[in-house]
């Protein structure tokens, strides 16, 4: 249930009870991904359409196609993370990029740094895509890590990430 009626108040709102939020704020001096960037491989970098929310959050048309970067993590041969990466039209790179290398590092050279993230994380059971794409035969747990990136308050990169759970960690450091 939604929303109540309550004599002498109207139609209340309820908040969900199985919702838990929190918050964290904290000074970037800079992003680095943990793991060892042999590990992690191109799939591809294109031009493409982007998905509705991507298009919003950088203010574009949806027809307006962008730069997408696909990757994945391996471990002993073992997809365990895959990550789409789409990039503001204003992001000076084309197809032609090697995009073997840090993102972050890339986007800073051109003076587009990520000052600021947005993260949303959740999990579920994985769906026939993401069995598909994790080699699932059964159904198992997978992270989902939504990122919009900001260098200097505009929007530069949205990422969806997708982890198998087992052996995933989060630490957070505020500083």
């Amino acid at each position: 249930q939604l929303i109540t009626r309550r004599r002498g108040k109207g139609t209340i709102v309820l908040e969900r009870k199985n919702k838990i939020e929190t918050t964290f704020q904290s000074h970037i001096d800079g992003i680095n991904e943990k793991n060892n960037h042999r590990d992690r491989k191109v799939i591809s970098f294109k031009q493409v359409l982007p998905p509705i929310e991507v298009a919003y959050f950088f203010n574009i048309p949806e027809n307006k196609k962008v730069l997408c970067l696909s990757r994945e993590i391996c471990v002993e041969d073992r997809r365990v993370a895959y990550f789409e990466t789409y990039l503001n039209t204003n992001v000076p790179l084309d197809e032609n990029e090697d995009m073997d290398g840090s993102l972050y590092q890339k986007l800073q050279s051109l003076d587009l740094g990520i000052t600021n993230v947005v993260e949303k994380i959740s999990a579920s059971l994985s769906d026939l895509r993401e069995k598909e794409l994790f080699d699932l035969d059964h159904t198992e747990a997978i992270v989902h890590r939504n990122r919009m990136g900001y260098s200097n308050n505009k929007p530069i990169e949205y990422t969806y990430s997708k982890y198998l759970s087992e052996g995933y960690e989060l630490t957070i450091s505020l500083k």
